[in-house]
């Protein structure tokens, strides 16, 4: 599709509710959305931010702002679907659940006014009031998809924008199963063509092809992918993105504060639909304008008829063609169909035609073109002139993202290293990828749970499709008379993932899919890591410095650190849990390093552990190895040593410090290591060294040529605020210290003037009779003492008198 522009009764609902509103206060509005997060001082605002985005001027801001971009990119996947789907895919009933404010049902009422339902789900409440306030009565809206009963299955269920805002795998697995258990007949993914939106939509693909494997009701990919095979860019370094222009309107310049009338957006999506995937006949009805001249012009000199020939200075020659100068020539005869029929032949056949997945690159005489074959893999084609009059033509007029129905004279070239960002990869990597990926979002199963529901299940509806809850979400606080005691831990929920083993590890690390590691030193930092779906969880020692309160990580002790790994193995269900064996724990013998290692494992339940040194610890990385046990040596900077090394300062900064730490780590693979930790070491010697080694690498200040990243946890969320001094590879995603500072000055602040505990709510309390009972009997025995008082001072007074 060329430039899109939003429907009319859009863009005056959009300009309507700025007009009211006031036009300043969402331009400020949007500032703060588009803010970066990258410096201290946005990152102190964090909270204010958070604050903006929830106000009615920050949702129309990203409603002027993104709204029209969203809507083109979503139009075009209409219009596509009703080209390869015919008249009447979107039946009678179309269900949208939006991250932004219903694009789509925008999209399919433009594209299809025919009367039918529409159904909006859309999380927040001023999100929810504002596409209202734009639909009017044309669709229902929910703010959970639970609350939505319908009689019938609909035709097709959006999810707009929406994936990729779902912080944890889990999360993201239990989107897809809700709207798998919608049965309706096709399901339509749209997201941002960022690396969050491009990966989440690749593991909903990944989800999808797992449950059409193991169900009796099949299932198959209609766009953008020609093919249900894996995906072959999914483990490399570009996304499987499209572009769409779209006409500004001139609210979305005003608020953006730029001049241009039009932009490009880029997005990329998925649809998949029920049934086995349709096989069409080859060739039916490609015959275009060109094609048909020169059907026509081989037919005349077949019956050895005249032609008319330019020559130069403009006139034209009158030639006589015999039989025998074209023999041999075939003359492509036109079939003998309906256009209705082409129509649907064409739609079949569509399902084996190429895609392109990049710009096409038009020279003269020739045009190639980047794309993604029904075989599975990337290919380049090139149509020439001289090849094909029709498919060059074709060729000419073609654009990103378009299906291509010619195949080509000339010999495919295969792209597996990708198209315009090229990835050294193994033959195996976009299999292996997309087995991790079935491993990561746990699609193992999910037609068994979908059908045996479990207590995970919230809702059905009314035609008896099950709507499923994941547990690790929570539902809705339901008044209840149970009473809990506040101190006790909430019990960890069952996880959607399977346990990440040594297996897991290498697989990510051979398709190139980072892993993620963050430290944990208790059972609510280890649930926070399980519910975020981290890889890998580290009991440090620097637990030491984080929640000892020790100046260094020397300090801790053995005892210390089974006591808190076996906390975190208690919240960590899902990740491969390790810990640092502590100082003076292992360096006087390889025995007492076995023996401590023994400890960590048998009393605090650890799958492996890791050790700081160099070579001196080969010997003890080799007795583990041999013994079964996952060790992971820690090169470069090493906090135990720091005295020696004169402090926290970057190693392999020399060729010879490199070359050491390279020769080093492979010894540390050849001993049996299951991977290899780097801290503080330039990044192009990290990686050298993740090239060298068939095993992992997990970087930390070593840049992101490493198989994973790790990172402490109250760096992370910002526990301790602005009074520590960070290094420089440390980045704090939260504000942790900001919002409990401010939580317990609340507190303080409520006790102090009695507004907390408050009556009623906050309080239990008894039966009115039980109460005045009680309120007796305290009077009556208050009444006991004070009779023997009295008593006793009449008696003391009766024996003075006498």
């Amino acid at each position: 599709m060329g430039i899109t522009v939003i429907p009319p009764a859009l863009s005056d609902a959009i300009q309507a509710q700025i007009d009211e509103s006031d036009p300043r206060g969402v331009r400020a509005a949007f500032l703060e959305l588009v803010t970066a997060d990258q410096s201290p001082r946005a990152a102190a605002k964090q909270a204010q931010r958070q604050r903006t985005r929830a106000t009615p001027e920050a949702v129309l801001a990203k409603a002027a702002a993104y709204m029209p971009a969203q809507y083109g990119a979503v139009r075009n996947i209409v219009g596509e679907l009703g080209r390869r789907l015919g008249d009447g895919w979107a039946g009678e009933r179309i269900v949208e659940v939006s991250g932004g404010f219903g694009v789509a049902l925008w999209a399919v009422m433009d594209a299809d006014p025919s009367e039918r339902e529409y159904h909006l789900v859309h999380k927040t409440r001023h999100g929810l009031a504002l596409a209202e306030s734009l639909l009017g009565d044309a669709a229902s809206y929910r703010r959970d998809l639970l609350q939505l009963k319908l009689p019938t299955p609909p035709s097709a269920v959006f999810s707009t924008y929406h994936l990729s805002t779902l912080p944890t795998v889990a999360s993201r697995l239990t989107h897809l199963k809700q709207l798998a258990a919608l049965s309706a007949d096709h399901v339509v993914l749209v997201d941002r063509a960022t690396p969050a939106g491009w990966s989440a939509i690749s593991e909903a693909r990944a989800f999808f092809l797992s449950h059409a494997e193991s169900s009796d009701a099949p299932l198959h990919i209609v766009a953008p992918c020609p093919h249900d095979g894996a995906c072959p860019l999914a483990a490399l370094r570009e996304p499987c993105a499209f572009s769409q222009r779209v006409q500004r309107p001139a609210f979305t310049r005003r608020t953006k504060h730029v001049d241009r009338g039009e932009e490009d957006t880029a997005y990329c999506y998925l649809v998949v639909a029920r049934g086995a995937r349709p096989v069409g006949e080859q060739g039916a009805g490609r015959v275009g304008g060109v094609g048909a001249e020169e059907t026509e012009r081989l037919r005349t000199r077949g019956e050895g008829k005249t032609e008319l020939r330019e020559v130069e200075g403009g006139e034209f020659e009158m030639v006589a063609i015999t039989p025998d100068a074209i023999a041999g020539t075939a003359v492509a005869e036109p079939a003998n169909l309906g256009g209705e029929d082409v129509a649907e032949m064409l739609r079949d056949e569509a399902y084996v035609w190429p895609r392109l997945v990049a710009p096409p690159m038009k020279r003269s005489g020739h045009v190639v073109m980047d794309t993604c074959h029904p075989s599975g893999e990337l290919q380049r084609l090139t149509f020439a002139r001289s090849h094909s009059k029709q498919g060059y033509y074709d060729a000419r007029k073609s654009s990103w993202g378009d299906l291509f129905p010619h195949a080509p004279v000339a010999t495919p070239v295969a792209r597996p290293r990708g198209v315009r960002r090229l990835t050294k990869v193994d033959p195996s990597v976009a299999e292996a990828h997309l087995d991790a990926l079935l491993e990561r979002v746990g699609a193992a199963g999910v037609v068994a749970e979908l059908e045996d529901v479990p207590d995970d299940v919230a809702g059905t509806s009314a035609g008896g499709n099950v709507t499923v809850v994941h547990s690790s979400l929570g539902r809705r606080s339901l008044h209840t008379s149970a009473r809990r005691l506040s101190a006790r831990p909430v019990a960890a929920s069952p996880s959607a993932r399977p346990k990440v083993t040594l297996a897991d590890l290498g697989k990510l690390a051979r398709a190139g899919t980072p892993i993620t590691v963050l430290t944990a030193y208790d059972y609510p930092t280890a649930r926070a890591c399980e519910a975020a779906g981290v890889d890998m969880v580290l009991v440090g020692d620097s637990l030491a410095q984080t929640a000892l309160g020790h100046a260094t990580t020397t300090a801790v002790t053995l005892d210390e650190m089974v006591h808190h790994a076996r906390a975190v193995v208690a919240g960590a269900r899902t990740p491969f849990v390790f810990a640092d064996l502590p100082f003076g724990a292992f360096e006087p013998s390889v025995e007492d390093g076995v023996r401590s290692v023994v400890r960590l494992v048998k009393e605090a339940g650890v799958d492996g552990v890791k050790v700081e040194g160099g070579r001196e610890i080969v010997p003890l990385v080799r007795r583990l190895a041999d013994m079964g046990i996952a060790v992971m040596p820690h090169l470069g900077l090493q906090p135990q040593r720091a005295t020696k090394l004169s402090g926290y300062l970057v190693q392999g900064r020399t060729a010879t410090g490199a070359l050491d730490l390279t020769s080093t780590a492979r010894e540390m693979q050849d001993a049996g290591a299951f991977a290899v930790l780097l801290e503080a070491v330039p990044h192009q010697v990290a990686g050298a060294i993740t090239r060298a080694l068939a095993i992992p690498t997990i970087g930390i200040g070593a840049g992101p040529a490493t198989s994973g990243q790790v990172l402490v946890f109250t760096d992370v969320v910002g526990t301790y605020g602005d009074e520590q001094v960070r290094p420089r590879f440390v980045r704090r995603f939260g504000n942790v210290h900001a919002e409990v500072h401010r939580a317990i000055e609340a507190y303080v602040d409520s006790v102090h003037h009695g507004t907390f505990p408050e009556l009623g709510k906050e309080t239990y309390g008894m039966k009115k009779d039980e109460a005045d009972r009680f309120a007796q009997l305290v009077e009556s025995q208050a009444a006991v003492p004070a009779r023997a008082e009295k008593e006793d001072k009449t008696g003391t007074e009766t024996e003075g008198a006498q």
